[in-house]
């Protein structure tokens, strides 16, 4: 029998709703997250406050893999629908909040927002050699400010890049760097997502 954990996610740190109940309204509104190598129970925790989302977590056990995300001014609901694929667990919102429930389904990748699209447009210079794949993917994602989610990175640690580019877009020196590392890199909804199983 799976084992039923309830968690409360609440507001506080990272993340700021005021005026909301424990419902799916607050999972509309705008938040920051940063997260590495954390594990799910302390990230459910962090967010405990005043105002209320409720996450019931459904999972044969409660050894998950590490989440480790860098989101900011994404939807609260975006957020925990990340969290949901880093620990393998697929997220499904209900009118009292948040459902995780084992295993992760891999379902369509969202469009991109706006903002990302117009981001991944951007012609840059990159040159990488020997270079770590996440060094890579954070010097590229990040450093043009762009919302990075990483699933399970030990996974694929010791992957490794050698490239030069020059006046490519940030997609194009994403899709090599997923060509050259083979580790599944996605864009889906307002993130980019490096490893994991890659979306539908």
């Amino acid at each position: 029998m799976n084992n039923i954990i309830w968690h409360t996610l609440v507001v506080c740190a990272l993340i700021s709703v005021s005026g909301r109940g424990a419902d799916a309204a607050a999972l509309g509104t705008l938040v920051d997250a940063s997260f590495t190598e954390a594990d799910l129970a302390t990230v459910l925790a962090l967010y405990r406050g005043e105002n209320q989302v409720n996450v019931l977590v459904r999972a044969a056990g409660t050894n998950h893999p590490p989440i480790t995300l860098e989101l900011k001014q994404v939807p609260l609901g975006e957020v925990l629908r990340f969290v949901a694929r880093s620990v393998n667990m697929t997220y499904e919102p209900r009118p009292f909040g948040a459902i995780f429930s084992a295993p992760y389904k891999p379902l369509p990748a969202r469009p991109p927002t706006n903002l990302l699209r117009q981001k991944l447009q951007q012609r840059i210079d990159v040159e990488f050699k020997e270079q770590s794949l996440l060094d890579a993917v954070q010097c590229v994602v990040q450093g043009h400010g762009l919302n990075l989610v990483l699933i399970q990175p030990a996974a694929w640690a010791d992957k490794t890049v050698t490239l030069t580019l020059k006046k490519v877009t940030i997609a194009q020196v994403l899709q090599y760097l997923q060509e050259f590392s083979r580790v599944p890199i996605s864009i889906d909804g307002c993130a980019v997502v490096v490893g994991g199983t890659a979306t539908k």
